[in-house]
């Protein structure tokens, strides 16, 4: 496993979280957090009580681990290479609004079925993603969580979502969807096709 010491400091100037990061690595879990290969390491604010940490590889993988919410502090324009993959641990619970706006890159998310909520705007302006899975767990697609996705072609909900809200898809062509039938309430055009 690696262990990861982080101390959070916060940043007023640039509304950024800072951190001071010390990694000890053992053989089992290099490959998360090479610490040997010049990648990218830092805290990610969270709700209270969370501890998370990100790292991104050279090859545009950005690894989330830790527990608790994902809040929006950080824009893709604080890391030094295109996200280009956000692979989400699972201990995760859930992803604040606007999170991931704007991660123009972004063509691959894997969010784990311990995410509950993903907020509004989260993953609005991706252009690049092309598909996306939504777990179970989630229970309602918010307003405009994947809009603007220009590339968005295939999207498949999984059963346990129970909610649809208007304008989710707004602007991303989809082609392909898979609604379970738990989805009990769909509200406005969720995609604009």
């Amino acid at each position: 496993a690696v262990a990861i010491y982080v101390t959070a400091l916060e940043n007023e100037r640039y509304k950024k979280a800072e951190a001071v990061v010390t990694v000890i690595a053992t053989a089992s879990n290099e490959n998360l957090y090479p610490a040997s290969k010049g990648c990218e390491f830092g805290y990610w604010g969270g709700d209270s009580g969370s501890s998370i940490v990100w790292n991104l590889d050279n090859s545009g993988t950005l690894n989330i681990d830790g527990r608790g919410k994902l809040n929006n502090v950080m824009d893709n324009g604080m890391f030094d290479s295109p996200v280009k993959k956000v692979i989400i641990g699972n201990r995760i619970t859930g992803i604040d609004r606007s999170c991931f706006t704007f991660y123009s890159e972004l063509e691959n998310v894997s969010i784990p079925s311990s995410v509950m909520s993903i907020g509004k705007n989260a993953f609005s302006h991706c252009s690049n993603l092309k598909s996306v899975t939504i777990p179970g767990s989630v229970k309602i697609i918010d307003k405009e969580t994947f809009a603007y996705c220009d590339g968005l072609r295939k999207v498949t909900i999984c059963d346990g979502v129970s909610e649809i809200r208007d304008s989710a898809f707004y602007e991303s062509p989809v082609k392909y969807v898979t609604i379970p039938v738990s989805v009990k309430k769909i509200t406005g055009l969720p995609f604009n096709m």
